[in-house]
């Protein structure tokens, strides 16, 4: 069973969303329906929308070339059941 929605809003902002909805070949109201569940699994919360983060050309580089290390298993340390296995590590490092 489907209900009907409506809501008051902007036109600009509802031309300008549903420009952007239809290049990802989705309707307004698909758009409406995806937020509302979100919303109901607690995806979203008002007031907060999460947002991938945008990183700066050079942290972009560090963070792709340390993923790259992962990848491959360069630049790591061995894992410590303690701290004071990881002190030893470090101090064999000087």
């Amino acid at each position: 069973m489907t209900t009907q929605l409506m809501v008051k809003i902007d036109a600009g902002l509802k031309e300008r969303v549903a420009k952007k909805a239809k290049a990802h070949d989705m309707t307004l109201s698909d758009l409406v329906k995806m937020a509302l569940r979100a919303y109901d699994e607690d995806r979203i919360e008002p007031g907060i929308m999460l947002v991938p983060e945008r990183f700066n050309a050079k942290t972009r580089r560090e963070i792709t070339k340390a993923l790259k290390d992962i990848k491959f298993g360069r630049n790591l340390s061995p894992r410590f059941n303690n701290l004071e296995e990881a002190i030893n590590y470090l101090d064999d490092l000087k």
